[in-house]
């Protein structure tokens, strides 16, 4: 419950490329990974959600978050202005009613930790901050280049009022679903989300989701369930081909791999739910990003026997994807496999290991992901050298390949260009000189080999 390459680089990758003027260098057996993908035409409006884990241990992710929350701010910052932001605060707490369910489960347990009715239903979360005038914070930029804000007081201290959460939200941790309830049109939060707006969500928590589709899932120790822990999350939502390719195989311990979403749970929710949804709550999936600051990256589940927290006779449990020691003292976390899967499968994603008590380099790859969703052609990961990339224009309709520049091509081209005020190590852009203008669609998608 809980970034050297410089340009010479780019001159080499020309002389490879110059006469291939499809753009293409799909080579078999060469993996190329998203490095950016970039607008056409850039963006300042950016609605941010945070969905937080407040379940016991929580507080120690809140706390992290805080003290990292300069460093991301700085990062998200463009042409020396932060983007006209909403950020808004919604907890992985969503009680005991699943996502097919009319209505919620009995409740269980009590105190912290336990899951009763809606939970906090995806509303956005205040905490009653006196700092915040309304359920979200807005930061915009004035046309006299000022601040119009809605809090008193500085853009940190206000986001640190309402991100601490605390921890006795529900231990069976709904983030994925949570997220969709607080952007489903949720009436609590009307008017966070803008119009054909660029929207970024970014998970923080030390568990793997937990989305059920039915409270059956919460029922009392059965035979068919196991004990009333968090492992059930994993079993009935998660198989691995080899050593978990049931759920039965999923109870057996030891180790497991080639782990992946379970897409025909009975008890927990399917993939396509929110790839679905992620498509459809702007018009245009390449237009949100979904990050998530978790348990991983995930290349084994291992199953042991552990007593659990409240005693008695070891059972099946998730052994730990990591362990370190906090500000409130010794911490967990465990694999995220359907967390680090959506973030791997929608068109903006990215995945970064929360197994740290500073959370610095993972919020600030989360802000240069944003960066390249409002426009910034920077590239968001470090690349192999020589660079070894795929450019393209990428619209609703399809993508054509863009050549890289040569003696022999000088537009409707592009170039790697170091720059200075590209925050990986490579200090890479991408520029694309153009005949014509892009359609209002466009997006310049560059895979590179990492």
């Amino acid at each position: 419950m809980r970034f050297a390459v410089v340009l010479t680089v780019v001159l080499a990758l020309f002389a490879a490329c110059a006469d291939d003027d499809s753009g293409s260098l799909a080579d078999a057996g060469v993996t190329r990974e998203q490095v950016a993908l970039v607008p056409a035409t850039a963006r300042r409006d950016l609605d941010l959600l945070f969905v937080t884990d407040d379940s016991p241990g929580g507080l120690e992710l809140q706390t992290s978050l805080k003290a990292a929350f300069p460093a991301f701010l700085g990062e998200l910052t463009l042409r020396e202005q932060l983007p006209n932001l909403h950020i808004g605060v919604a907890s992985t707490d969503i009680g005991a009613q699943g996502a097919e369910d009319t209505q919620p489960g009995a409740s269980i347990g009590s105190g912290p930790g336990s899951c009763s009715g809606v939970g906090k239903a995806g509303a956005l979360q205040t905490n009653s901050t006196t700092l915040l005038n309304g359920t979200f914070i807005v930061d915009m930029l004035a046309s006299d280049g000022s601040r119009t804000t809605n809090y008193t007081g500085t853009l940190t201290n206000v986001f640190n009022a309402i991100i601490s959460l605390g921890a006795s939200g529900c231990g069976f941790e709904q983030p994925i679903e949570a997220m969709r309830r607080a952007l489903d049109n949720n009436p609590a939060n009307a008017g966070f989300q803008r119009p054909a707006t660029p929207l970024a969500v970014i998970t923080l928590t030390d568990e793997d989701d937990c989305s059920f589709a039915h409270s059956t899932l919460l029922g009392g120790a059965t035979t068919v369930l196991g004990p009333l822990q968090s492992f059930r999350c994993t079993r009935f939502g998660v198989l691995c081909d080899t050593g978990g390719a049931t759920t039965d195989e999923m109870y057996v311990l030891g180790s497991k791999t080639r782990c992946h979403w379970n897409n025909d749970s009975a008890y927990l929710t399917r993939r396509d739910r929110y790839e679905q949804f992620i498509a459809a709550v702007n018009g245009d999936a390449r237009n949100v990003f979904y990050g998530a600051i978790a348990g991983g990256p995930v290349s084994e589940l291992v199953v042991e026997a552990r007593t659990p927290p409240g005693g008695g006779s070891a059972v099946p449990a998730l052994q730990h994807v990591c362990l370190y020691t906090g500000m409130y003292g010794p911490q967990a976390a465990d694999p995220a496999v359907r967390i680090q899967e959506l973030t791997e499968v929608v068109p903006r994603g990215r995945f970064e290991p929360v197994c740290d008590v500073d959370l610095t380099v993972s919020s600030v790859a989360m802000a240069r992901e944003i960066r390249g969703l409002l426009g910034d052609p920077c590239l968001t990961r470090d690349i192999a050298s020589p660079a070894d990339c795929v450019v393209a224009d990428q619209t609703l309709s399809g993508e054509t390949p863009i050549p890289p520049c040569s003696t022999q091509r000088t537009t409707d081209c592009y170039q790697l260009v170091d720059d200075a005020t590209c925050t990986t190590v490579s200090h890479l852009r991408v520029d694309v000189t153009r005949s014509s203008p892009a359609s209002a669609d466009t997006m310049v998608s560059v895979r590179c080999r990492i």
